[in-house]
């Protein structure tokens, strides 16, 4: 259930990240533009995998979700971080 919140915190995160890149359309580089948007779907598309990984792993290995799931979380939060980083910088 855990990892269930942390998905779903995720994609909230990412989906608020849509807000920043449409903002940046017509106003701000093309590049800029390319970073807000692989922000936004990374990270909403990194919080639906988690989501369905966390289901998944409960039932292909049940005990060992933990070992399965912590690194991708992990690495999903800092990839959001990263992108929202390079977004703002």
């Amino acid at each position: 259930m855990t990892y269930i919140a942390l998905g779903l915190v995720l994609f909230y995160f990412g989906t608020l990240l849509g807000v920043p890149h449409g903002l940046s359309k017509n106003r701000q580089p093309a590049a800029v533009t390319e970073l807000w948007r692989i922000a936004h779907l990374s990270t909403c598309i990194g919080g639906v995998s988690l989501i369905a990984l966390s289901d998944a792993t409960a039932s292909l290995f049940p005990g060992d979700e933990s070992a399965i799931l912590i690194p991708f979380s992990l690495s999903a939060y800092l990839f959001f971080l990263t992108c929202t980083l390079s977004g703002i910088a």
